[in-house]
Parts: structure tokens; sequence; C-alpha cells
């Protein structure tokens, strides 16, 4: 067991505890929002059948978007895509308050939930390439744990 933790020492350089730091704030955020949703949406009255129409527009995004945004990030900078990516997601959530049209709530929705998307396909990916091929499993290891434990945790505060 000493030596498994012991071959985790490399990961946990101070560059790599700083991009920890920023998955598990983002996560930490982002991950109660979305899971939340359908305490939104019932809590807003809002029909089962509205909550599938999201659950389902978000699927298809699901597919398209991820290849949108690593084609952007390919093409631009990707610290101006997840900046934008992130500004539109909770310029969204910000709208999503005040909206009352089932049609503008399943748009911000969405949108909201794109900020995943931006976050994880322009600096995921920018950070995963600057990662040596033979770190990247230990990499990924602690990272999960960050990611989740933010999910986590604010998922626990955010209940209160």
């Amino acid at each position: 067991m000493k030596g498994i933790l012991q071959s985790y020492r490399k990961s946990l350089d101070r560059k790599n505890l700083r991009l920890f730091f920023v998955y598990f704030c983002f996560f930490f955020f982002n991950g109660p929002l979305e899971q939340s949703l359908p305490l939104f949406f019932d809590s807003r009255g809002y029909s089962t059948f509205l909550y599938g129409v999201f659950l389902s527009c978000s699927n298809g995004i699901g597919i398209i978007l991820p290849a949108m945004v690593a084609f952007l990030t390919i093409n631009f900078n990707y610290r101006i895509i997840t900046s934008v990516g992130l500004l539109i997601s909770m310029v969204s959530g910000i709208l999503l308050c005040r909206s009352e049209s089932s049609l503008l709530v399943i748009v911000l929705t969405l949108l909201l939930c794109s900020g995943r998307s931006f976050f994880n396909f322009s600096f995921g990916s920018a950070v995963t390439t600057l990662i040596p091929s033979e770190d990247r499993a230990q990499y990924f290891v602690i990272r999960d744990i960050f990611l989740f434990g933010g999910i986590s945790l604010g998922l626990f505060l955010g209940s209160y």
C-alpha cells in the first residue's frame, strides 16, 4: 500500500495541485447546480414532460457540443473558449431565476449545463495534453478525487 501511495507523489506537485484546485472549485459550484435541476423544475411547478424535453435536448446537445468546443479550442485559445463558455453558463443561470416561459427555461437550463462541456473540452483537453503520457493515469485518479469531492461537498453544503 505504501508503494502505491508513493507512486502518486509525483502527481502532487505544485502545478498539478493548482489544477486540482481549479477542478475542485468548478465542480464544487457546477455539480450541485446540475444535480439539483430536477428539484428546480419541481419547485417551479413545471411538468415532468418539460423536464423530459430538457433531458432529451441535453443528451442530444451532449453529442454535438463537445466536438464543437474541441473544434473552437483548436482554432482559438482554450482560455478564451473556456471563459466565454463559462460566462454564457453563468449568465444563463442568473437569467433562469427570472424566467417564466417554459421554452426559455429549457434554453437557459441547456446553456447552464453547457458550462461543463466548455470546461472539460477546452480547459480539460488543454491540460491533458500537457501531462506526460506516462503520468496521465495517476493524474486522472487524483483529479477525479478532487472533481467528485467538489461535487459531493458542494451538494452537501448546498443542501443547507
